[in-house]
């Protein structure tokens, strides 16, 4: 976990920058119509794209999710 001003100054930005750069994505996320998206930058280029995806994207399909937070029983892999 990063402080935001720590962060900020790796990637060679003041913390205003960030906050005002982050208001201007969220406020972009806001008016789009409900749904999925993926945001992606090119490694590149200093440009931000934002996908909008199908629903079920990223979604796990195994039957046991409720078992990702539990621990791994030791006596399980004697």
């Amino acid at each position: 976990s990063y402080n935001p001003s720590d962060f900020v100054s790796q990637l060679g930005l003041n913390e205003f920058n960030a906050w005002g750069i982050l208001k201007a994505l969220i406020d972009l996320c806001l008016r789009l119509d409900e749904g999925k998206y993926v945001i992606m930058r090119d490694p590149n280029k200093p440009l931000i794209q934002l996908y909008r995806v199908p629903p079920n994207s990223f979604e796990d399909n195994d039957s046991d999710n409720d078992d990702d937070n539990e621990k791994p029983d030791p006596a399980a892999n004697a």
